[in-house]
C-alpha cells in the first residue's frame, strides 16, 4: 500500500493498460493474460499488487528474490520476485540489483590473465614456402599390413607448418622412434626443401633424436643448409602453437573423410593425410578485398 500513490499515478497514464491494471480499495492489481485459478496456481495468488520500480519497497524485494541463492539471470530473480508483487520493468531492476550484490562481485573477480608475447618474425615477414617450420607428431593411426594378412600395427602424422604462410603437410610416419621420423622428416625435405629454421615441440621420439649419433649426422648436414633447429621447453607444448593449431585442423578434416571402423592401411593412410592437407590449405588465409 505504500507504492499505491506511484502505482496510481502510472496506472491514470495508461501505463498499466497492458497489464490488466484494476483498482482495489486504494491499491492497484493486476491479472496479465491469465484467469484467477491460472494465477493462483502460478504464482499462489490470484491477483498480484503492483509496485513501480523506484520504490523502495520493490527495491527490497528483488534484493530478497536475488539473496535466496544468489542467481546471476536477471529473469529467474525477477520470475522469483513475481511470487509476491509485479514490478514493471523488473529485468532491469533485477540487473541493477545482481550488479549491486556485494558477494556476487566477489564470487565474479577474475584473475589476472596472461598476457601474449609479440608474435617472432617468421610469423610477420614474408619467406620461401616451409622456410620457417613448425613440426609436430600426433595419432596414433591403426592401419594394416597388406602384406602380412591381419597384422596391425600403429602409425603417426607428422604434421609440418609454415609460419610464414599457414599452409600444412603431413606424412604418415609407421613409426615413432627418431629414426623412422628422420625417414619422414627426409622426405619432406626431398619435396619442400631444407627449411632454414625448425621449431619442434619437447616431444620424447624427437628430442632424444637431437642427440642420437645418426641424428647428429643429419643435424650436420642440415647445418650446412642452414636449418636452425629450436626445441619448446618442457610442459610447454602451447609455445609450438602453429602446429597444434594445425593438428585441430587436421583432426577434425580426416573425422569428417575417414569413415568409422574402416582400417586402411599405410599407403592409404598416406593418400588420406595428403588429401587432408589439401583440404586445409585450401581455405582461405586472409580476407578478400575486391576493387569497387
Amino acid at each position: 500500500a505504500a507504492s499505491s500513490g506511484t502505482a496510481r499515478a502510472a496506472m491514470k497514464k495508461g501505463k498499466l493498460q497492458s497489464l490488466g491494471a484494476v483498482l482495489r480499495n486504494g491499491v492497484v492489481y493486476i491479472l496479465g493474460r491469465v484467469r484467477k485459478e491460472q494465477m493462483a496456481e502460478l504464482v499462489g495468488r490470484e491477483e498480484l499488487a503492483v509496485i513501480m520500480p523506484t520504490e523502495k519497497l520493490a527495491q527490497l524485494a528483488m534484493s530478497d528474490a536475488h539473496n535466496q541463492d544468489h542467481r546471476r539471470s536477471p529473469q529467474d530473480v525477477m520470475a522469483r520476485a513475481r511470487r509476491h508483487l509485479w514490478i514493471p520493468q523488473g529485468a532491469r531492476l533485477a540487473k541493477e540489483v545482481i550488479r549491486k550484490c556485494v558477494k556476487c562481485r566477489l564470487n565474479d573477480n577474475k584473475m589476472a590473465r596472461q598476457i601474449m608475447a609479440s608474435l617472432p618474425q617468421e610469423r610477420l615477414r614474408a619467406a620461401a614456402p616451409f622456410e620457417f617450420t613448425a613440426l609436430d607428431m600426433f595419432g596414433p593411426f591403426i592401419v594394416k599390413d597388406p602384406a602380412r594378412g591381419r597384422r596391425r600395427f600403429k602409425c603417426w602424422g607428422v604434421m609440418f607448418v609454415c609460419l610464414a604462410s599457414r599452409a600444412v603437410a603431413m606424412f604418415a610416419s609407421p613409426g615413432y622412434d627418431t629414426k623412422t621420423f628422420l625417414v619422414t622428416y627426409s622426405k619432406f625435405t626431398s619435396v619442400y626443401d631444407t627449411p632454414r629454421r625448425c621449431y619442434a615441440d619437447h616431444g620424447p621420439q624427437i628430442k632424444a633424436g637431437a642427440t642420437a649419433p645418426d641424428w647428429e649426422e643429419v643435424k650436420r648436414r642440415g647445418g650446412e643448409a642452414g636449418t636452425d633447429w629450436i626445441f619448446t621447453a618442457k610442459g610447454c607444448s602451447w609455445r609450438n602453437g602453429a602446429a597444434e593449431r594445425a593438428i585441430r585442423m587436421a583432426r577434425h578434416t580426416l573425422l569428417q573423410m575417414l569413415q568409422k571402423d574402416l582400417t586402411l592401411d599405410f599407403h592409404e593412410l598416406e593418400a588420406l593425410l595428403a588429401r587432408a592437407a589439401f583440404l586445409i590449405n585450401s581455405r582461405p588465409l586472409s580476407v578478400r578485398l575486391t576493387g569497387a
